[in-house]
């Protein structure tokens, strides 16, 4: 009887971490390929490559300043699982104009749900 009691302990734990892992599982891959820091007075430009690891979603993509202000937004794209989408980024604002040098904040967001992830872009100058 203490053997069946620690085995099924054992698997009441392991159920336990498994439902823990799925909970907190990355739901989107953002990584930064190409240029990061990278020079736009130059031509030079930055890649943002995204996926969605969990279900189909709808993606919004946008760069803000440190204080929160929004730089440049793309259309929001309907991106299937474990497909790569490749955006590039001259360094220009909404505008038109180049941003200033500085780290800029690069977020991927789902436009359904909360799901989001955030990594730094660095422009070195104007």
């Amino acid at each position: 009887m203490a053997k069946m009691t620690k085995k099924i302990r054992w698997l009441v734990l392991f159920l336990m971490v498994s439902c823990i892992r799925q909970l907190f599982a990355e739901s989107l891959d953002l990584q930064i390929t190409k240029n990061n820091p990278f020079k736009p007075s130059a031509g030079q430009t930055v890649e943002f490559k995204f996926k969605s690891l969990d279900t189909d979603r709808t993606l919004n993509l946008r760069v803000y300043t440190l204080s929160g202000e929004l730089v440049k937004e793309w259309p929001a794209e309907v991106v299937s699982k474990g497909t790569d989408k490749v955006i590039t980024w001259d360094g220009k604002n909404s505008d038109g104009r180049i941003v200033t040098r500085g780290v800029y904040l690069v977020n991927l967001s789902d436009t359904n749900d909360n799901k989001n992830i955030t990594k730094k872009v660095f422009v070195v100058s104007k």
